[in-house]
C-alpha cells in the first residue's frame, strides 16, 4: 500500500500539473470528411462520473463515483509506475476533460456576461509577440503546392511517377496518384497516457498555442533527464507497435486499367514477405459499419474492408460481415520492400466512379492479436513530437480514422494527369535514399531511408536566391528535435530571415556528425540543393545544439567555403568535453579516470560515445575561421560542456582577429538554453553576412589525427576517405608528415591573392547595438542578461590591387592554388613569393594561357592548362611570365 504521505505528495504534484498546463486539444492530425463533418470523438474525454462532472453538473452521485475512483490510489506502487497510476486515477477521478470544456464553455459565452467589456478589450489587444520563454508558437505544418498540371501518361504497366518524397502529402504523378507517409511512424494506438496529459495541460490554456509546447517540453524530460510518466513522456505517441517489420509504409500508389485498379505500397522496411499486411477502408456505398473486422475500430463512413497479404486478398463486407477472396496474385519484392496487386475497379468505386479510401497496416501486438500500425492518408499531422504520428495514435486510441479517408480522381488519372509540385510553406518531413554503406535494412531506422526536416519560409519564391540555415541536434536528438520541442529556433530563422532551415538526423542521436553522420550530413546537403535549387551559395549558415554545436564547429572549420557564417549554443568542442587545459600539455597524457555523470576523462578531456576527444579537438582548427563569422552561446554552470574550454576559444580568436560574438549567461546550465527557446540574437548575427565567393586571404590548417578521427570513429567497419585539404581557390594539400597519433601534428597555408580587392579592416571590440542588444542584455532576444565578448571588423578603406601573390606554409608537400578564381591575370607578369619550412610540389590550375614560371633567372616549369613547380623550403621569389618556355631574363 501506499503510505499517505507518498500519496500527498503525488496529488499535490498532479493537480499543480493539471492547474498549470495548458495547449489547444489534441488535433487528430487530419482533415475533416468530404462533406465537412469531423465525425472523430474526443480521445481524451474522460467519464461523466467525475468530480469534475458532480460540480458542473450538481449531481451529487457524480461525486460519490468521482470520489470512489480516488480510491484507487491505493492500488498504485511506491515506485516510478506508481506516480503515472496516481496520474491516471487522479485524472479520471477529476474529469480534467470536463473542466477544459467547461472553461471553453465559458470564454464563448464570455461577450454576453457580465465581463463583456474585459473580453472586448482583450479581443481588441494586439498579440503578445512571440518573445517570452518557454511558450512558443507552435511550427505550421506545410502543403505540397502544385506548381502545375499537365497530362503525361505512364506507360503501361509500369509505376513511372515520380513521388514527392514529402510525408503526408498525395499528388498525381503520369497518372498515378502516390501518397508519402511519414517515415519511423509505425507505433500505432496510444494506451492513454498521452491523451490524458494533453488534456490535463488545457486548464489555463484551452485557446492559447503557444502554450501546446509544454506538452514538446514532457517528451524532452522524459528523454533527456529519463524523468518517468507522467512528468516525462516518450518520444512517441503510439504504444502499440514499435516500427514493427513490414509496418513502416513509405508510399501508397494507385494506377489505373479500364477496369481494374494497379495498388503499390512501398515500406521503409520489409525483411519477411508475411509481415506486409496492408488493410484498405473503402466507402464505396451507402452505410457504414465495421461487422468481420475486429481491430477495435467503430465508422460512419466505411462499408468494404480489403485485406492485402501473402496469402492473398480478402473483401469483408463491414455492412454484414460476409467475407469473399479476390482471384488476384498479391507481389511482394523484399529488394525493393514493395507490396503490389490487381484489384477490381468496380469492387472499390462508389456510383461517381471515384475512390474513397484510407489504408492501415497491421502488425501483431503482444497479445498475439492484430493491431494497427500506420495509417494513410494523413495530411495535416501536428508539427509535435519526433515521429509526426500524435495524431494517428490519438485517432486510433479514439477507435476511428473516418477523418483519414481520401477522395482519388480516378478520371483525372485514366487522363494522365501529372502535377509538378513543390513544398510550400511550413514544415515538412523530406525522405531520400541514403547510401547502402552506411545503411543497414534491418534496422528500424538506420535502413536505406532516411529523412530531415525542412521548413519553407513564409515568402518563399522559388525563383529567388534563398538563404539556407542548416541545425544539427544535440546528442540524444533527431531530425525532428528542432521543430518540435523548440518550434522559436525554426521560426527565428525561417520567418525572421527568410530561411530555408533544414535539421539532419545525423544517423542518429549520438553519432557526432562523423563517419557514418558526416556523410549523412553532405546527403541531406546535396538533397536539399537538388530539391531547391536557387538556394543561395553565399547565404548558407550552420548552427548546432550541443553535440550539434560541434557539428558546427567541425564542419564549418573543416569546410569553411561552404558557410557564412556558424551559430553554436552549449556547444561541445570534441566528442566528449574540454576543460580548457592543455591541449599540447603533459597533463594530457595523464590516465583517465571516471568522471561521475560524464565518463572517462583526465584533466584535459572528457570521452564521449567512444570518440577520442584529443584527436577530434576543433579548437586546433580555428584559425580556419577567418571568413566564417562565429555566435557562441553558453552557460556558466554548463556541467556537460565546461564553459574554461569555451573561454578558450573566445581567446582564440580575438588573439586572430577574427569576428566572433561570444554570449556567457550567468547561471545557464547546459540545458538552459533550448528550456526557454531563444535563438533570436544568434539567427540575428548569423543573417548579416555574406560569404565571400574568392576571398583575398585564405588560410587553412589540417589535422591529422582529426581527419582520421572523422573517417573511423563510429564507422561500424566501413570504410570512408573524407579528406578535406583546403578551401576556396587553394586545394590539395599534402602534407609531409601526416602521422594522426601525434594530434599536435598540423599542415597548414596562409595565401593572399594581390588581385582581389577586399576591404582593409581593423578588429574592434563587440557591442551587438548593430543588431538592437548591447553588452549585457537583448530585450527582444534573452530573457536573462548575459555578458558579451567578441570582435567586430570596421573598415577602413580598401586594400591596394595588385598582380600578384603570397602563399606561407608549414608541414606541406603538396599544393595547389586555382589562378582564375584568385583572379590573376595570366596575360601579363605575375609576382609571387612563397615560403615554406620544407620541399614542396605547388600546382597552378586553372590557367587561362601558358605560364612560365621564373626564380632568378631559372625556368622552374612551364604549362598551359596547369603549371606544376617543384619548390625547395625557404623562401623563393617567383615571377609567372605570360606564353610557354619563356626566357627567364631578369626583370
Amino acid at each position: 500500500m501506499i503510505t499517505n504521505a507518498y500519496r500527498t505528495l503525488l496529488l499535490s504534484t498532479l493537480l499543480l500539473l493539471g492547474a498549470c498546463g495548458g495547449s489547444e486539444p489534441p488535433s487528430t492530425g487530419a482533415a475533416p470528411d468530404d462533406d465537412g463533418t469531423d465525425t472523430t470523438p474526443d480521445a481524451t474525454a474522460p467519464s461523466s462520473a467525475s468530480l469534475a462532472g458532480c460540480l458542473l453538473d450538481a449531481k451529487p452521485a457524480q461525486c460519490a463515483d468521482g470520489l470512489m475512483q480516488l480510491g484507487g490510489l491505493g492500488d498504485c506502487p511506491p515506485s516510478e509506475e506508481g506516480l503515472n497510476c496516481a496520474f491516471n486515477t487522479v485524472y479520471d477521478a477529476v474529469g480534467v476533460g470536463r473542466l477544459t470544456d467547461a472553461a471553453g464553455a465559458a470564454l464563448a459565452a464570455c461577450p454576453d456576461s457580465p465581463a463583456a467589456p474585459i473580453c472586448a478589450l482583450l479581443a481588441t489587444m494586439e498579440p503578445i509577440p512571440d518573445a517570452l520563454p518557454l511558450a512558443t508558437d507552435t511550427v505550421p505544418r506545410g502543403e505540397l503546392v502544385v506548381v502545375a498540371d499537365t497530362t503525361d501518361p505512364a506507360p503501361a504497366g509500369r509505376w513511372a511517377g515520380t513521388a514527392s518524397r514529402l510525408g503526408g502529402t498525395a499528388h498525381y504523378s503520369r497518372g498515378e496518384h502516390i501518397y508519402n507517409d511519414y517515415v519511423f511512424d509505425a507505433w500505432g494506438a496510444d494506451d492513454g497516457d498521452d491523451a490524458r496529459r494533453l488534456a490535463a495541460t488545457l486548464l489555463l490554456g484551452k485557446n492559447v498555442a503557444r502554450t501546446e509546447r509544454l506538452d514538446q517540453l514532457f517528451q524532452a524530460v522524459g528523454s533527456q533527464f529519463g524523468l518517468p510518466r507522467p512528468l516525462g513522456a516518450a518520444e512517441h505517441y503510439g504504444d502499440a507497435l514499435a516500427l514493427a517489420d513490414g509496418t513502416d509504409l513509405l508510399e501508397l500508389r494507385w494506377g489505373t486499367q479500364p477496369s481494374a485498379l494497379l495498388l503499390q505500397a512501398r515500406y521503409v522496411r520489409l525483411l519477411e514477405a508475411e509481415r506486409a499486411r496492408l488493410l484498405l477502408l473503402v466507402d464505396s456505398r451507402e452505410g457504414a459499419g465495421m461487422q468481420g473486422l475486429d481491430l477495435g475500430l467503430h465508422t460512419q463512413r466505411f462499408d468494404r474492408a480489403v485485406l492485402i497479404d501473402a496469402a492473398g486478398i480478402t473483401v469483408v463486407d463491414l455492412l454484414d460481415g460476409s467475407r469473399d477472396t479476390v482471384a488476384s496474385s498479391v507481389d511482394i519484392d523484399l529488394d525493393a520492400m514493395t507490396l503490389e496487386t490487381r484489384l477490381p475497379r468496380a469492387l472499390l468505386t462508389g456510383p461517381d466512379g471515384q475512390l474513397r479510401v484510407a489504408a492501415v497496416t497491421l502488425g501483431t501486438a503482444e497479445d498475439g492479436t492484430d493491431t494497427i500500425a500506420n495509417v494513410a492518408y494523413r495530411f495535416d499531422e501536428p508539427v509535435a513530437g519526433l515521429y509526426n504520428e500524435r495524431g494517428q495514435a490519438l485517432s486510433l486510441l479514439a477507435g476511428t480514422i473516418d477523418r483519414y479517408a481520401t477522395r482519388i480522381d480516378l478520371a483525372a488519372m485514366d487522363a494522365g494527369l501529372s502535377q509538378d509540385v513543390r513544398p510550400g510553406p511550413g514544415y515538412h518531413e523530406r525522405q531520400f535514399d541514403s547510401g547502402a554503406n552506411i545503411s543497414d535494412r534491418t534496422s528500424r531506422e538506420d535502413g536505406p531511408v532516411q529523412h530531415y526536416g525542412l521548413y519553407i519560409p513564409p515568402d518563399f519564391a522559388p525563383e529567388a536566391a534563398t538563404p539556407l540555415s542548416i541545425w544539427l541536434h544535440y546528442r540524444g536528438g533527431k531530425a525532428h528535435n528542432g521543430a518540435a520541442w523548440t518550434p522559436r529556433l525554426i521560426r527565428s530563422y525561417g520567418d525572421r530571415h527568410g530561411q530555408i532551415v533544414v535539421t539532419p538526423r545525423g544517423r542518429g542521436t549520438s553519432t557526432w556528425y562523423v563517419s557514418r553522420a558526416h556523410q549523412d550530413f553532405f546527403e541531406v546537403f546535396g538533397d536539399v540543393h537538388a530539391l531547391l535549387p536557387n538556394i543561395d551559395p553565399r547565404r548558407r549558415y550552420l548552427s548546432g545544439y550541443s553535440m550539434g554545436g560541434y557539428g558546427t564547429y567541425l564542419f564549418g572549420l573543416l569546410y569553411p567555403d561552404l558557410f557564412a557564417a556558424g551559430y553554436s549554443t552549449s556547444g561541445a568542442l570534441t566528442q566528449g568535453a574540454w576543460t580548457g587545459v592543455g591541449p599540447d600539455s603533459l597533463l594530457c597524457g595523464g590516465q583517465e579516470v571516471p568522471v561521475p555523470g560524464l565518463g572517462d576523462g583526465n584533466a584535459c578531456f572528457i570521452q564521449a560515445n567512444g570518440g577520442d576527444a584529443d584527436a577530434q579537438l576543433s579548437w586546433r582548427l580555428l584559425e580556419n575561421a577567418r571568413h566564417l563569422p562565429l555566435a557562441i552561446h553558453h552557460g556558466t554552470t554548463d556541467y556537460l560542456v565546461p564553459i574554461t574550454g569555451i573561454t578558450r576559444v573566445g581567446e582564440r580568436l580575438t588573439r586572430l582577429g577574427y569576428r566572433h560574438d561570444v554570449l556567457t549567461f550567468l547561471g545557464y546550465e547546459h540545458f538552459t538554453q533550448a528550456i526557454l527557446d531563444e535563438w533570436r540574437d544568434g539567427a540575428d548575427y548569423m543573417a548579416q553576412f555574406t560569404a565571400p565567393e574568392n576571398p583575398r586571404r585564405v588560410t587553412y590548417r589540417i589535422s591529422p589525427a582529426l581527419v582520421r578521427a572523422v573517417n573511423t570513429i563510429g564507422n561500424d567497419g566501413a570504410p570512408f576517405d573524407f579528406d578535406p585539404d583546403g578551401a576556396w581557390w587553394v586545394s590539395d594539400m599534402q602534407l609531409h608528415d601526416d602521422n594522426p597519433d601525434d594530434t599536435a601534428n598540423h599542415g597548414r597555408i596562409d595565401a593572399i591573392s594581390e588581385a582581389i580587392a577586399a576591404p582593409a579592416v581593423v578588429a574592434l571590440p563587440r557591442t551587438g547595438i548593430d543588431q538592437g542588444s548591447t553588452p549585457v542584455v537583448a530585450p527582444l532576444g534573452h530573457s536573462t542578461p548575459f555578458v558579451r565578448t567578441g570582435l567586430d571588423w570596421l573598415e577602413i578603406g580598401t586594400t591596394a590591387i595588385a598582380n600578384a601573390f603570397s602563399v606561407d606554409a608549414e608541414n606541406l608537400a603538396a599544393a595547389s592554388l586555382d589562378i582564375a578564381r584568385m583572379q590573376l591575370d595570366a596575360t601579363q607578369p605575375i609576382a609571387a613569393r612563397i615560403r615554406s619550412d620544407a620541399p614542396m610540389a605547388l600546382t597552378m590550375k586553372a590557367l587561362t594561357g601558358p605560364l612560365t614560371a621564373c626564380s632568378g633567372n631559372t625556368r622552374l616549369a612551364s604549362g598551359t592548362a596547369s603549371l606544376q613547380l617543384e619548390l625547395p623550403a625557404g623562401e623563393t621569389p617567383l615571377r609567372l611570365l605570360p606564353g610557354e618556355n619563356r626566357t627567364c631574363a631578369p626583370s
